[in-house]
C-alpha cells in the first residue's frame, strides 16, 4: 500500500517508482508464505506432473489451484497415492486429482505395480484360446483380477493336455472353460490339441449290424 491505497496491481517485477516525491509517503509491503507442492514417485514406472509441468518441488499462492496428473507407464498401473501420508487412492480420477485452494506445504507420494502378463501358447491350426473373451494375446491385467481362458477345438480336433505355468490343469476345464480369480502373477498356460481318429465302418446292413462303443452306426 501506498499511504494506504492499495498498489499490488501497480508494482511490476517487484519494482514500484514515484516520479516526484511531494509528500510524506508512507510504502507498506506484507508478505505471504509461499506453499510447495512436491511429488515422489519412481521416475522409471511412471511421471507425476504439478499444473501441467514436470518441474518438482514447484511453489504456488494461497489459494492456487493445483492439478496432479498421473501417468503411469506401459506396463504398469497406479497402486496407491499419499497425500501427505493420507490415502486419497480412491479420489484419484483417470489420473487426475485437484486441490481446489493451497493452503499448506503438499507432498503427493505415488506408486505404482507392474501389469500382469497373460498369454496363452497354442497351434492355431489346431484350436483357439480366448482371454477373458478377447483373442488379443498376450493381455495386461491388474494383480487380484480374474482370467477366464476359453479353449476351442478346430473341427476334427479335441483338447488333449494344458498347463498352467508348467502344471497340468487339464482335469480342472469345464466345457473347455478354466476360471481363475485373485491372479497374482503372470500367466503361460499351454494349450496342446490332438486330432480326432475318425472310425468307418462297412457292411451290409441286411445282414447285421456294427456298434462302436455301444453305439450302433
Amino acid at each position: 500500500t501506498l499511504n494506504e491505497e492499495d498498489i499490488t496491481e501497480n508494482v511490476v517485477d517487484g519494482k514500484y517508482s514515484l516520479e516526484k516525491l511531494t509528500e510524506d509517503v508512507t510504502f507498506a509491503v506484507k508478505f505471504r508464505k509461499l506453499y510447495t507442492i512436491a511429488t515422489i514417485f519412481n521416475s522409471e514406472e511412471g511421471v507425476v506432473t504439478i499444473n501441467g509441468q514436470e518441474k518438482n518441488p514447484i511453489q504456488v499462492s494461497f489459494d492456487t489451484k493445483v492439478d496432479f496428473e498421473i501417468t503411469p507407464n506401459e506396463g504398469y498401473e497406479i497402486d496407491k497415492v499419499l497425500l501427505n501420508e493420507v490415502d486419497i487412492t480412491a479420489d484419484v480420477v483417470d489420473g487426475k486429482y485437484s486441490i481446489e485452494k493451497a493452503s499448506e506445504d503438499v507432498a503427493l507420494n505415488v506408486t505404482f505395480r507392474k501389469l500382469l502378463v497373460i498369454g496363452a501358447t497354442f497351434n492355431n491350426e489346431e484350436g483357439s484360446v480366448t482371454i477373458n473373451g478377447e483373442e488379443v494375446n498376450p493381455i495386461l491385467i491388474s494383480t487380484g483380477s480374474t482370467v477366464d481362458f476359453a479353449i476351442t477345438p478346430n473341427e476334427g480336433y479335441e483338447i488333449d493336455k494344458v498347463l498352467l505355468n508348467e502344471v497340468d490343469v487339464t482335469e480342472h476345464l469345464q466345457d473347455g472353460l478354466l476360471h481363475i480369480e485373485n491372479v497374482a502373477g503372470n500367466i503361460v498356460l499351454n494349450v496342446t490339441f490332438r486330432k480326432m481318429m475318425l472310425i468307418v465302418t462297412e457292411f451290409a446292413s441286411e445282414y447285421g449290424s456294427v456298434t462302436i462303443n455301444e453305439s450302433e452306426e
